[in-house]
């Protein structure tokens, strides 16, 4: 499901990514923590998508590692993308948390580094994987 998911973000489907995503569910994006944006409910995907493609020319996720927590996925990976305005290139280490219930994902949260998922999964304090 998160690899589907993610797959479909990278295909530029967002009806794909939606359809991983429960009607009432939640995608937390890295600029939530900057800008209070969280998108909800049974547009969240569409809304997601289109934000992100407002701000990025160009955009793929490449997850390194998945791991089963039982009812939540870690995926640890990266981002590579071209800013849409400047053009700016940009190649970093990030991190998802989905929680699942009923074979789709109430929530989708971005992490800014791998650390601070591994954390928020409570697996403790661990280095960032190498790419």
């Amino acid at each position: 499901m998160m690899r589907d998911a993610i797959e479909g973000f990278n295909a530029g489907d967002p009806d794909r990514l939606g359809a991983n995503l429960a009607p009432g569910g939640v995608i937390v994006p890295l600029r939530a923590a900057l800008e209070d944006v969280v998108y909800s409910g049974p547009d969240a995907a569409r809304e997601f998508w289109a934000a992100s493609m407002q701000a990025w020319a160009a955009v793929h996720v490449d997850i390194s590692e998945y791991r089963d927590l039982g009812d939540r996925v870690l995926a640890l990976g990266e981002i590579t993308a071209t800013a849409r305005e400047s053009g700016v290139e940009l190649e970093t280490q990030v991190a998802w948390i989905a929680t699942f219930e009923n074979g789709q994902a109430t929530e989708m949260r971005t992490f800014a580094s791998q650390s601070e998922a591994l954390e928020a999964a409570g697996l403790g304090e661990q280095p960032d994987a190498q790419a």
